[in-house]
């Protein structure tokens, strides 16, 4: 076998090109008939293009909507242990956590208390109350149990706060996901609302450094995050990021409230395929914006240190607001080159 070519067959990227009518491409030239200039450049620049995503995307979405697995194996019970992901990323039991919540006989859980499986655990203010609710509750949720934030009107300044592998006290540096250039992390969950009526009341899931874990700092520009955010004066869901300097939020068209929507985030290190930091947001399959460093986004880069966040917090709203939250994925894998076969 040869060694691999270094050379591409770039032809009439920019030049005019023009897709033959189908009786012409299924006759194909005739003998002794001058090919027109704009047809040739247009079978060049495709089979150019189609050697361009051989040669560096073959384990890659499609398109940036697309969400399901490249390649994935099963045990004998049907149950996912390894895949590859739309990006490329090879994933597996070692580098995925999915945190199932509960159910627990508690009502009340303590700061630092374990709430789910993959060990997430809690802070809580006074009078705040965080639950794990067993079963099917509502219409909203499929597969119980959730995992129910609750802010009661009889506190102000209060905030129920869920962390990934947080041990207790305040955070230093325990978060699990690290050298964020050099990985691609995906956050999935499903979540609504107790009530639309947002008065009062800021709800928060993603990513979080918790460098700073008091109600109004969480979402301080000084913090590092990538997140969906609901808060008063905004009825739709917001797409939020910060890399300790200043946020930048694009507002979707989902409306913040009772109905179950699917949430979905990809942060993209500079040191992967897409070459820059990209934090990409998703709900319910659809793409709704895409934040990167070539264009001067807030996205976290570097040594920040990130994990699995949940915060439902505010100041005496005018009834008890809770958010649900459904079993949660995350997974993160530094980048693995593809070998072709000898």
């Amino acid at each position: 076998m040869s060694d691999k070519p270094t050379d591409l067959p770039a032809w009439a990227t920019t030049g005019t090109k023009t897709e033959p009518s189908s009786g012409s491409k299924l006759a194909g030239w005739i003998p002794g008939a001058k090919a027109a200039a704009q047809h040739f450049n247009w079978l060049l620049f495709t089979i150019y293009s189609w050697v361009l995503w051989l040669n560096v995307g073959i384990l890659q979405r499609s398109a940036a909507a697309d969400n399901s697995p490249l390649l994935s194996s099963a045990d004998r019970d049907g149950n996912v242990r390894h895949y590859i992901d739309p990006n490329g990323y090879f994933g597996g039991p070692a580098i995925n956590e999915t945190h199932r919540w509960g159910p627990l006989s508690l009502s009340v859980i303590t700061t630092g208390a374990t709430c789910s499986r993959a060990g997430a655990a809690v802070i809580v203010d006074t009078n705040t109350y965080v639950k794990a609710v067993g079963g099917e509750t509502t219409a909203n949720v499929g597969g119980g149990p959730q995992l129910q934030l609750e802010v009661t009107t009889s506190a102000s300044a209060q905030r129920a706060l869920v962390l990934q592998e947080y041990g207790g006290g305040t955070p230093a540096g325990d978060q699990p996901i690290s050298d964020l250039d050099d990985n691609v992390v995906v956050m999935e969950w499903g979540a609504y609302l107790s009530s639309a009526t947002l008065t009062g009341m800021e709800y928060a899931g993603g990513l979080h450094n918790f460098a700073s874990i008091t109600n109004a700092g969480l979402g301080a520009a000084t913090n590092r995050f990538v997140q969906f955010y609901a808060s008063p004066g905004n009825a739709n869901w917001l797409c939020r990021a910060a890399a300790g300097g200043s946020v930048t939020t694009v507002a979707s068209t989902v409306p913040a409230d009772t109905t179950r929507h699917n949430f979905r985030i990809e942060l993209h290190g500079a040191s992967t395929a897409l070459g820059a930091s990209i934090a990409r947001f998703f709900i319910d399959g659809v793409l709704i914006t895409e934040m990167s460093t070539d264009d001067s986004d807030q996205v976290p880069s570097g040594g920040s240190s990130l994990g699995m966040m949940f915060w439902a917090g505010g100041s005496s709203p005018a009834s008890n607001r809770s958010l649900f939250v459904t079993t949660t994925k995350v997974a993160w894998t530094e980048a693995r080159t593809f070998v072709a076969p000898i």
